[in-house]
């Protein structure tokens, strides 16, 4: 799986390519370790909030995370730093099969192309749904199309403020389901 970079928030970008952010050849090592550690998950390195150009990403992961080049050069450099994030991110990927979990039972899975976790340049982390391009059949009628009035990304600071968001969002706040009582 290829590590990508972001610049400007909007744009895939190789890392070897002269505008991706530079990162030391111990972040970079440290970079493909994580991959070959969550190697379900595609990384994501920039500098610029990320989710306001999250709809120009070329998913092809279920999971993503979002990382800042000064972070992934802690983490390559401070033992316990990194843990920390890679607690994180292990995390992400079972909260976010319970989230996925609860969205099909709530039968809003169809709107959802992918979930992402972003740890930001303050060390904050946001969970994130990205929303498919087009999303038909809302409100009961399966030939109309609303795509403009939707955000395309949903972000919160829990999995299950999240998950109450993307239900409310799809009017059933009064249907949350809690699979598995892991969305407290």
């Amino acid at each position: 799986m290829a590590v990508n970079a972001v610049t400007g928030g909007s744009v895939n970008v190789p890392k070897t390519q002269s505008h991706a952010p530079k990162l030391s050849l111990n972040a970079q090592n440290y970079l493909a370790y994580l991959e070959s550690k969550f190697s379900d998950v595609n990384f994501y390195v920039g500098s610029a909030k990320f989710s306001s150009g999250i709809r120009d990403y070329n998913f092809d992961a279920v999971y993503n995370c979002f990382l800042c080049p000064e972070l992934i050069e802690e983490m390559a450099s401070d033992a316990d730093v990194a843990a920390e994030y890679e607690r994180i991110i292990w995390e992400m990927r079972a909260q976010m099969d319970n989230l996925h979990y609860g969205i099909q039972e709530n039968g809003l899975g169809e709107y959802v192309a992918s979930y992402a976790v972003e740890i930001n340049d303050d060390g904050s982390v946001d969970y994130v749904i990205m929303l498919r391009d087009s999303i038909k059949g809302l409100n009961g009628n399966k030939d109309s199309e609303k795509e403009s009035n939707l955000p395309k990304t949903i972000k919160a600071k829990s999995v299950n403020e999240l998950f109450k968001t993307f239900n409310t969002l799809f009017g059933r706040e009064e249907s949350i389901h809690n699979p598995k009582g892991i969305l407290a």
